[in-house]
């Protein structure tokens, strides 16, 4: 009996009213995944993109002190010692901050310069140096800021100020010619336009101060990641929070995630908002598989009647109705979720959508597929869809059976 009532409420055909609501029903759940998948491979994909350029350019940890630090040589060796105490395996880097001016063929332009160790920065970084000839002395200029200043390709020389300390007047003596020795590309607008790289020597000698450095930079070892895990940004906070304690004062310790908090607190803040306003979305859409099980066993009332006349349980009827909701709801889901991996393997592929880069850091819209977060926003469309079919259901129980049988 019971297979009987499977099978003739499966095939028996509704009206198609109600099969093009069923198929529009599972097109906007479709679309809801869609959208929601979508915007979340986006937002990982910039943060993605975000932290790849920043640690192009910044080392995982930085060390500084209150003030500069001084006799560089011995700081050094208590940073490799620490990190020997504790078996990390760590490059440690000193690099030294200052602001100047910029001058070339009447085109002033404000700029950070930090001094390096070009060749130790090339060997641990992720930031590309293209050196304009085989003679590697002078400014590496960021590839944004060659441009603006119309430095092409040539090892031209230009007009640098970098005042030194207690000093309030701009002297036409403190305007040191340079030549451009390249350009660098870190992959993040700001970077890339606003600072210049100068061997850490040569900006000591400079500004008479041979043995004081900003900081140190801890870059994972080449080949050999630290456990502590310098080259697993997310490990890497925790490590920070270690170092600092370790340490004390008078240094301070800063993370990547520290030395540009704003933009990835934005970007995590519009990532929660987005994920709440297309969640709703999923759920309304979920919800319309409701009306559309509630249409049916209307439609279907005088069958369900003369089956339960006939002695069909009511658990087989709903389990009946659970399969069909469940079977509308989870192709919605499935479609949607394979559609947004495609969408989303397309924009990671292919710069699909400009950005300008002076408002978005980035050229192109990106895209970085994580599937833990479509695994999550499958399981809870699961759960909603679970919850309108058993609303929907709640309803079968209260058909007037008496009335039904009337009718037919």
């Amino acid at each position: 009996m019971n297979n009987l009532v499977f099978t003739y409420l499966r095939k028996k055909r509704g009206r198609p009213l109600i099969r093009v609501a069923s198929v529009l029903t599972v097109g906007g759940i479709t679309l809801a995944v869609i959208s929601l998948l979508t915007g979340l491979s986006v937002f990982s994909g910039f943060k993605k993109e975000y932290l790849k350029a920043v640690l192009n350019f910044n080392a995982p940890l930085v060390v500084m002190k209150v003030g500069e630090m001084e006799q560089v040589s011995g700081e050094k060796t208590k940073l490799e010692n620490y990190l020997e105490s504790k078996n990390e395996k760590g490059v440690v880097t000193p690099f030294l901050y200052r602001e100047g001016l910029l001058v070339l063929k009447g085109k002033v332009k404000g700029v950070v310069i930090k001094g390096v160790d070009l060749d130790k920065i090339e060997q641990v970084s992720g930031t590309k140096i293209r050196y304009f000839s085989e003679k590697k002395e002078g400014l590496i200029l960021g590839e944004v800021l060659a441009r603006s200043l119309g430095v092409a390709a040539s090892p031209e020389k230009l007009h640098l100020f970098l005042p030194e300390e207690g000093e309030e007047k701009i002297a036409s003596r403190h305007f040191l010619r340079f030549p451009v020795a390249g350009v660098f590309e870190s992959g993040m607008y700001d970077y890339d336009a606003g600072f210049a790289f100068l061997p850490l020597a040569e900006i000591q000698k400079i500004l008479k101060i041979r043995d004081r450095v900003t900081g140190f930079e801890i870059w994972p070892a080449p080949g050999e990641p630290a456990s502590g895990e310098p080259d697993h940004p997310e490990k890497v906070l925790s490590w920070g929070e270690t170092m600092r304690k370790d340490l004390g004062y008078p240094y301070s310790v800063m993370t990547w995630y520290d030395l540009n908090k704003n933009i990835f607190e934005a970007l995590r803040l519009q990532k929660l908002i987005f994920t709440i306003l297309l969640g709703f979305l999923v759920l309304v859409a979920s919800f319309n598989l409701t009306g559309i099980l509630v249409m049916k066993m209307l439609e279907r009332r005088q069958d369900i009647a003369i089956f339960r006349a006939f002695g069909a349980g009511p658990k087989k009827l709903r389990r009946l109705f659970f399969a069909e909701g469940f079977f509308w709801g989870g192709t919605g889901l499935l479609l949607g979720t394979i559609l947004a991996f495609g969408f989303s393997r397309l924009l990671a592929q292919r710069e699909w959508i400009p950005l300008s880069p002076e408002v978005y850091f980035i050229s192109s819209v990106p895209s970085a597929w994580s599937w833990g977060e479509a695994l999550v926003v499958f399981g809870v469309g699961f759960l909603f869809l679970f919850g309108a079919v058993w609303f929907s259901l709640s309803r079968l129980s209260r058909l007037n059976l008496v009335r039904a049988l009337t009718e037919a």
